[in-house]
């Protein structure tokens, strides 16, 4: 009987052992997997955030073509392939038209489009100012509007270097969409002497990059 017992204990004691052992691993496989799932985030944060920068740098060739050829930045037109009157002539003022700039128009994607936001995200090319960037006029930007935090983080760090997203005021429309107010150290503290960034109005993220400096 004491070695019945004696057994039993062993028993318990083992199945106590393989208990821990196994409550351990799951637990550590559930961490990896989150671990995973974040870097899974950032790393796709971070393919979008070159992909919009590709668009916006061949956006930029394009507008820089176009002025070699005597069309100002402020005389581009940014009508998209989808839109009436694309294939409607003359075409050579039209970016992204073939006997246009040739740039090839990118639609905004499921994963750059902030769900958080009641208006959509979308590209917006208005002419507008960026404090000490060219030569103070209106400048040609390219603007995307309504960023999600994660791509907004991973552009800055691409650009500048830091994650870190800078604030300004103002109506979002105005300054980033229809240029109808000057962007300015005052109403964008952080947008001084940076061509391109992405920036912040109380959760309202927004992209730009300037696509001519005069």
């Amino acid at each position: 009987m004491e070695s019945q017992r004696g057994s039993a204990i062993i028993f318990i004691l083992i199945g106590i052992v393989l208990f821990a052992a196994l409550s351990y691993t799951v637990m550590q496989s559930f961490q990896v997997g989150t671990g995973t799932t974040d870097r899974a985030s950032e790393d796709t944060a971070r393919l979008n955030a070159g992909n919009i920068l590709d668009f916006a740098r061949a956006v930029q060739l394009g507008v820089v073509d176009m002025k070699l050829s005597g069309i100002p930045p402020s005389a581009v037109n940014f009508i998209r392939p989808t839109d009436g009157g694309f294939d409607t002539a003359p075409h050579t003022t039209k970016i992204f038209h073939p006997e246009g700039g040739g740039a090839r128009f990118l639609p905004v994607w499921s994963e750059i489009d902030d769900v958080s936001q009641a208006t959509a995200t979308d590209w917006a090319f208005p002419m507008n100012t960026i404090p000490n960037v060219g030569a103070g006029a209106t400048m040609r930007l390219l603007t995307l509007v309504r960023v999600p935090v994660g791509v907004c983080t991973q552009l800055n760090q691409m650009l500048l270097g830091s994650n870190t997203i800078p604030t300004f005021t103002g109506s979002v429309d105005d300054l980033f969409v229809n240029g109808s107010t000057p962007i300015t150290a005052v109403n964008c503290p952080g947008c001084d002497r940076v061509p391109a960034q992405c920036v912040d109005n109380s959760g309202v993220r927004v992209f730009y990059f300037v696509l001519d400096r005069g």
